[in-house]
């Protein structure tokens, strides 16, 4: 999924889970699901009680999704 080595660490800011709800459009349910699977952007620890998500991470999430071919 996301290369975190020391060489390609995201820049930018952390998205906890409302507003990665609120960006992406799915619920909590749903972004837990797709991340277990493999298929989210991974967490990133941010203290010892709290995760988040790289805002970059979410934003290449975002247009990998829209750029994806349409089945159905």
């Amino acid at each position: 999924m996301t290369d975190q080595s020391p060489s390609r660490r995201p820049a930018g800011r952390f998205l906890r889970m409302e507003h990665v709800i609120a960006e992406v459009g799915l619920s909590k349910a749903t972004i837990n699901r797709l991340h277990r699977r493999g298929d989210f952007p991974p967490k990133v620890q941010i203290t010892s009680r709290s995760t988040g998500w790289w805002e970059t991470d979410i934003a290449a999430w975002k247009a990998d999704r829209r750029d994806a071919p349409r089945t159905g």
